[in-house]
């Protein structure tokens, strides 16, 4: 809960734009959103409140002890009534103080329930303390009951499980799974908050009991030596169950606080630029160095280096698992990536993106993830942001020309619920909220998901529109009409850059059947080279294709690395296509040409290779390739390996052609 309290307090203001930076355009002046977190005179109004209801509650005790007292023991009927309606004065008082309570702290739900549990616990240990000093064992009751109920909650926490809310038998979960049971998925899907130890009723009622057992036996007991009054001992129950309650409560509350998922980062560190890139003012995006790990310490994404300067649409591209929506999320959200480890660094117009302001503020990005983000409210509310002003109007206008239909736009606003709408026009009401809000960035997951073929033509002549203004696009997408778009591609895989660069050109190659990959010229960069070339190996019986191929690669890559000229921070690339009956791979890289004495050498190594004797890598990719050539391609060498493979649906046997073939 503290990790979750303290993400954005204490953020210092954005700092403005250097001199020499375009100003960001200017975005959402009139919708703005605040920092998430709570601040520091919730936790005192709601303990003001939270203790004044209780001790309204708990004055009924007293009124009780006179009405045993003056009624029950000395006959004073008429006081019965006079003292029982003195009595309904403090309930309805706490009832109202608790309906203030949660107007004030509106929008505060979690922080109040939170705050209002621990005063009512701190009253419940103050009516102990109370009743010790009337009689100490006046105070056992709420001493022991307590102590049982929390030592009961933690003894579950160490050797109970969780009940779910519903228990599936193998025939009902078909049900559900065939999607014929919505309530029972429901059920199954309600937050991991709703849910609790099976034996913890059970164990707050006997906590409840055994406390008013005590009490009512100490009182007795008391009572008869005349120590207390007979009617003391009603006002002292009534005491002791309410404060046996709260303290349970609030045990409860912790140990639910302590067990709940962790719903954010477990660390969000900020890196600064490079020293050769610090003192340069930079428009647009910039991101440099974005890690994401998770507590193991595996990477989702590794080293991202990232420029959109305004007016740029970015496609990303990449197989299921490359890190597309990873990068997304961790640029628009780092802290709610439940967790995981972030860093990095993201400036938009030079400004953090990641900071949030204490105060109002534009929106300096706006994320659209695969399944619209709505609330279970009106579809205009969630158009608008929960604005009554001109959002609403300018919204309707926004929507209005993505889905060509004014009927169509009241009927999605008129909803209740925005969440019942079907998927296109929940689709066309977050890509109309995302435009009504006019960041300087758009995030887009599959924005074509869930569109109509309308939806997406209106939704590219709207990005153009905007390109024009100056805002930029990163968007993850498949759609041939939203690529076309698109002034640059980013290809990724294993949570790796491997490509990128204008959109026509990789666009081009792929089309030709070309792979490429772009990566750090050092052995590091060995792993996800592996997994790029396996990547296009994917037939069943291709294992053997796969590993020579993966085996040649790395060996270039040794080759490459072990130059003299070789510095830090060059790259090197690397292009892939299946032939019939063979592969090309080429590598490029910074270097001079490979000589022809080199190749020569190379050769009379593999030719005499011996038993269990180490080749170097050139003499090894020599040796396992068809052919190998070495040329200049403008001003980068290019090392090309025609390697044979064999086509598994012919012969899962059928050894590769040309490996013994071997010509330089």
């Amino acid at each position: 809960m503290n990790r979750v309290r303290n993400i954005f307090k204490a953020r210092r203001s954005r700092p403005k734009a250097k001199p020499g930076v375009a100003a960001a355009p200017e975005v959402g002046a009139d919708i703005l959103m605040s920092d998430r977190g709570v601040p520091a005179w919730t936790r005192g109004l709601s303990y003001v409140f939270a203790a004044t209801a209780s001790l309204s509650l708990l004055s009924v005790a007293v009124f009780a002890t006179f009405l045993h007292d003056l009624v029950g023991q000395q006959g004073q009927l008429m006081l019965a009534t006079l003292l029982g309606m003195a009595g309904v004065v403090p309930v309805l008082g706490a009832l109202i103080l608790d309906f203030a309570h949660t107007r004030a702290l509106n929008g505060y739900r979690d922080a109040r329930l939170a705050h209002e549990a621990a005063a009512r616990a701190a009253i419940g240990v103050l009516a102990l303390v109370v009743l010790a000093l009337v009689h100490p064992l006046l105070g056992a009751g709420i001493a022991v009951g307590a102590a049982f109920g929390w030592l009961g909650l933690v003894a579950l926490r160490a050797f109970a499980q969780r009940e779910p809310l519903w228990d599936f038998r193998p025939d009902e979960s078909v049900g559900v799974l065939s999607g014929r049971d919505t309530y029972g998925h429901a059920l199954a899907s309600t937050s991991e908050d709703e849910r609790g130890f099976a034996l913890w009723p059970s164990i707050k009622r006997a906590a409840v009991w055994l406390s008013l057992l005590i009490v009512v036996s100490a009182g007795s007991w008391l009572a008869a030596r005349e120590i207390i009054s007979l009617p003391a001992i009603t006002g002292a129950a009534l005491i002791t169950l309410w404060a046996v309650g709260a303290i349970c409560t609030y045990a409860e509350l912790r140990i639910r606080r302590s067990m709940r998922t962790s719903r954010v980062a477990d660390m969000v560190q900020h890196l600064p630029l490079p020293e050769d890139e610090s003192a340069e003012p930079r428009a647009g995006l910039l991101v440099r160095g974005l890690t994401v790990e998770n507590a193991q310490g595996r990477r989702l994404l590794s080293d991202i280096h990232l420029e959109v300067p305004p007016g740029t649409i970015i496609g990303v591209r990449g197989e299921a698992g490359a890190g597309k929506t990873m990068l997304l999320s961790a640029l628009a959200d780092p802290h709610g990536l439940a967790g995981l480890r972030v860093r990095g660094h993201a400036t938009l117009n030079d400004a953090d993106l990641w900071e949030r302001d204490l105060h109002h503020e534009s929106v300096p990005c706006v994320y659209l993830p695969e399944v619209p983000v709505l609330l279970p409210a009106s579809g205009a509310e969630n158009l608008a942001c929960f604005r009554d002003d001109g959002a609403l109007n300018r919204g309707k206008r926004i929507l209005e020309q993505i889905v060509f239909a004014t009927d169509t736009v009241d009927q999605i606003c008129a909803t209740p619920n925005a969440q019942t709408l079907p998927g296109s026009q929940r689709k066309a009401l977050a890509i109309a909220r995302a435009f009504l809000l006019n960041p300087g960035l758009y995030l887009m997951d599959r924005p074509e998901d869930a569109a109509s073929d309308k939806l997406i033509r209106a939704l590219t002549a709207r990005m153009m529109q905007e390109k024009r203004l100056g805002r930029s696009f990163i968007l993850i997408t498949e759609d041939r009409s939203i690529l076309e778009c698109c002034d640059q591609l980013l290809v990724l895989q294993g949570g790796r850059v491997i490509e990128a660069g204008d959109a026509e050109e990789i666009r081009g190659r792929m089309s030709s059947g070309w792979a490429r990959m772009v990566a750090a010229r050092s052995l590091d960069s060995e792993d996800n080279l592996d997994r790029w070339i396996r990547s296009h190996f994917k037939r069943d019986g291709d294992e053997a294709n796969r590993r020579k191929t993966a085996l040649i690669a790395s060996e270039l890559l040794a080759f490459s690395c072990q130059s003299a000229s070789t510095i830090a921070g060059h790259s090197i690339t690397f292009e892939f296509k299946h032939f019939e009956g063979h592969c090309i791979l080429r590598m490029l890289d910074d270097d001079g040409p490979v000589t022809t004495a080199q190749l020569e050498r190379a050769r009379e190594e593999a030719e005499r290779q011996q038993d269990g004797a180490r080749l170097s890598p050139l003499a090894l990719v020599i040796s396992k390739s068809v052919s190998i050539e070495a040329v200049m391609d403008g001003e980068k060498r290019a090392v090309i390996a025609k390697i044979g493979t064999y086509d598994p649906r012919k012969s899962q046997t059928q050894q590769a052609p040309g490996d013994a073939q071997r010509t330089n």
